[in-house]
């Protein structure tokens, strides 16, 4: 089975489940206080909320881990210093219009 058909039904099964509490479907939810209706409520919103938190984790985790390489930066350099001097000797004008 393909990973997205996995991924589908674990969350058709939580939409149908949250439905059903949300809409007091299930037996014996009277016993409960009220306060676990409205977490029932938000709970598409909380879930909103941790997947956001987690989505920041992993963009700081990534920055804080990105390695800089001076020599690459270097490399880099002398690689648009030939390509701006390959351009030129084909007639390319590789000057932008706020260096004129």
């Amino acid at each position: 089975m393909k990973r997205i058909f996995k991924i589908a039904i674990v969350a058709i099964s939580c939409i149908v489940l949250w439905l059903a509490l949300l809409l007091h479907l299930a037996p014996r939810l009277e016993q409960y206080p009220d306060w676990v209706f409205d977490t029932v409520f938000l709970t598409p919103l909380i879930a909103a909320g941790a997947f956001a938190l987690y989505l920041l984790f992993c963009l700081v985790t990534g920055v804080k881990a990105f390695k800089t390489v001076p020599e690459e930066s270097e490399n880099l350099q002398q690689d648009i210093a030939r390509a701006k001097e390959a351009l030129e000797s084909k007639g390319v004008s590789t000057e932008s219009k706020k260096d004129e």
